[in-house]
Parts: C-alpha cells; sequence; structure tokens
C-alpha cells in the first residue's frame, strides 16, 4: 500500500496519502507502548494486577492517538489502538505469560518493530528520497492537516512506510531468527530460550 500510493497516488486515491500518514504515527504508539506493555505481559504478577498496568497505560497513550484522530478528523486510530491493546489484554486473561520460543518471538519481535521503524524513518528524513508520483499537485491535493517534513513532503512517509513494513515483513518471515535470545531484554540468562 506504501510502494503503490507512493508510485501512483491518484490510482488508489490521493486520500490514501493522509491514511497512510496516520498509520505511521499510530505506528510510533504501537511500537512505543509495545515495550511498556510487554513487561505487563511479561511479569509475574497476577493476572488482575497485568491487566490494570496495560489498562492505564492503554489509557495514557490514549491520549497521544486521540491527538492524531482529532487533528485528522477521524476515529478509528482509537478503534485500532485500542483493538490492539484488548488483544494483548486477552493474553494475560487468558493465558499465562509466554515463555520459552514463544517469549523469545515476541521479544524479538517488538525489538525488531522498534529499530526497523527508527531505521526508516531516519534514512527516509535527512537524506534525498524521489517523490515519485507525489508532485506537488498531489501533495497540494491531498489537504493534509499541519505542518512540518512529513506534510510538506508525504513521500518521504510512504518511503518510510514502505522500508518498515518491509523490514518488519521479512524478519517475521523468519521468526526474527537474526536476533539473538542472549541480546533480548529480559532473556539475558534464560536456559528456555534458545
Amino acid at each position: 500500500m506504501f510502494l503503490g500510493t507512493w508510485i501512483a497516488p491518484r490510482w488508489l486515491g490521493i486520500d490514501r496519502i493522509g491514511h497512510l500518514l496516520l498509520v505511521m504515527l499510530l505506528e510510533f504508539i504501537v511500537v512505543h507502548s509495545a515495550g511498556f506493555m510487554g513487561m505487563a505481559v511479561f511479569a509475574d504478577d497476577p493476572k488482575w494486577s497485568r491487566a490494570k498496568s496495560i489498562l492505564g497505560l492503554g489509557a495514557l497513550y490514549t491520549l497521544f492517538v486521540g491527538g492524531f484522530a482529532l487533528g485528522f478528523r477521524t476515529w478509528w486510530p482509537l478503534v485500532a489502538f485500542w483493538g490492539l491493546t484488548l488483544n494483548r489484554l486477552l493474553s494475560v486473561i487468558i493465558g499465562p505469560p509466554p515463555r520459552g520460543e514463544a517469549e523469545r518471538i515476541v521479544r524479538a519481535g517488538w525489538a525488531v518493530g522498534a529499530m526497523a521503524y527508527l531505521g526508516a524513518v531516519s534514512l527516509t528524513t535527512p537524506f534525498p528520497v524521489p517523490s515519485l508520483g507525489v508532485t506537488r499537485a498531489v501533495v497540494d491535493a491531498a489537504h493534509l492537516p499541519g505542518s512540518g517534513l512529513w506534510i510538506d513532503e508525504p513521500y518521504r512517509v510512504l518511503a518510510a512506510g514502505f522500508l518498515y513494513f518491509l523490514i518488519v515483513g521479512v524478519s517475521e518471515m523468519f521468526d526474527h531468527r537474526w536476533i539473538k535470545a542472549s541480546t533480548l531484554p529480559g532473556l539475558k540468562n534464560r536456559a528456555d530460550v534458545r
């Protein structure tokens, strides 16, 4: 979707640019919250204590997601964020914290997400990025709210999103095996993880 919109924004609809920009803003919150919510998921505390921690963090992050939703005059980011939060909450309520290989995959996924997001944004912010199909006329027609680099040059966020989701997807295909368990926080000295 990011690559297609970057190459041919009129084909998928110019309004898709704002939607994908919002996806990347929401993804920042998801990646950021995953680490803190993950600490609650993997804690050895009772289920309801872990559940309350996740709900409290969800409420805090809702302020940021709500700001993005208000800025773009849409409500779907709140629904998407709480869908992801309730998914994490459900895993706490239904079963014990993941251990062993399952825990390694989850923790590695969070690490890959953070590294991929920061890497993609770091590469597409200071360096030249081709605008491809996102011409000045397309940017003007998109009517993006606010100001800033991603608003003025939205092809950068499309490039960042393409790189981010590509990296995460390829890493997931191989269960994030390129990340050693010994480098992940909370798993350094665990014998039950390969």
